[in-house]
Formats: C-alpha cells, structure tokens, sequence
C-alpha cells in the first residue's frame, strides 16, 4: 500500500479540525496549525475553510488585513465563497501569562480602539459577535476578562 495516497476520513478531519479550532490555544500555535492545516491537501484545506470561515480567529494586525484584502478583491485559494457570507463570529484571544508579548496583542488593541463596526457588517453581513479577550492573571486568581458585543 502506497503511504501517499492513504487519506482519513472526512469526518474523522473535520473532527480534528473543529476540536483544535473550537479550543484555547496560544497564537503562535493557533498560527501555525493555519499555516499548516490548507496545505496537507484539498479535503484538509476545504474543511479548514468550512470551519474556519464560521468562527474567525484573529492572532495578529496582518490576518485581520488579509481578511479585509480577500474580501474585497474575492480571492482566495483557501477560503474562496465561504468567508463573507458564512461568518458568524470573530475572536481576538489574547493569553498574556507567560509573556506580554503575545502576538494577538495588536489586534485585539485594534478592536478595541474601531469607531464603530459598520465595517465588519460590511464585510460580513451575517456575523453575530466580536468576542475580545484578554489573559493576564492564571485562573485561580482571576478569570479571562471578556468584552463581547453582539453585534444584531
């Protein structure tokens, strides 16, 4: 049997995709399983589009840029029609435990420095929520502080 031309099931990868995407992880994790996950091959790359396109996370200023470029020019090779109209929420998780330096910093500041969201209601007619949220203490002392707004 020839190794490459062994594939998992797709339910099996949508599972593997939607459990790591729907978890906390760290922003330079989070970014390398983008970078990775579209790349393995088409069934990887479509599911991680499906998935991803619903529930978007921001890890840094340069994302958030790029989804505003793919939106407005229509192209994408990972996401092509799945983003603008599929979108439901947007993310912006930022662990600053172990270091102030977390790449999600920037674009967190960026949410919450924007006038207002008429923007994003723009580019994504359907979303529902930006979830904004910030680390800084471990749990026992105090729990993530949260900004949310629902945005219908």
């Amino acid at each position: 049997m020839n190794d490459s031309n062994t594939q998992l099931p797709f339910e099996l990868v949508e599972i593997i995709i939607s459990e790591f995407w729907h978890s906390e992880h760290a922003s330079d994790d989070r970014i390398a399983f983008m970078t990775a996950c579209p790349l393995i091959n088409s069934l990887w790359k479509d599911i991680y589009a499906n998935i991803t396109s619903r529930d978007i996370y921001v890890p840094t200023v340069p994302y958030l840029f790029y989804l505003c470029s793919i939106i407005h020019s229509q192209k994408s090779s990972i996401y092509r029609p799945f983003l603008s109209k599929s979108t439901r929420s947007i993310t912006c998780h930022v662990n600053l435990l172990k270091s102030n330096s977390n790449s999600a910093m920037f674009p967190y500041l960026v949410f919450c420095h924007l006038p207002n969201f008429a923007g994003f209601r723009k580019c994504f007619p359907d979303i529902q929520y930006i979830h904004l949220e910030t680390k800084l203490l471990p749990e026992p002392y105090c729990g993530p502080r949260k900004l949310s707004h629902r945005l219908i």
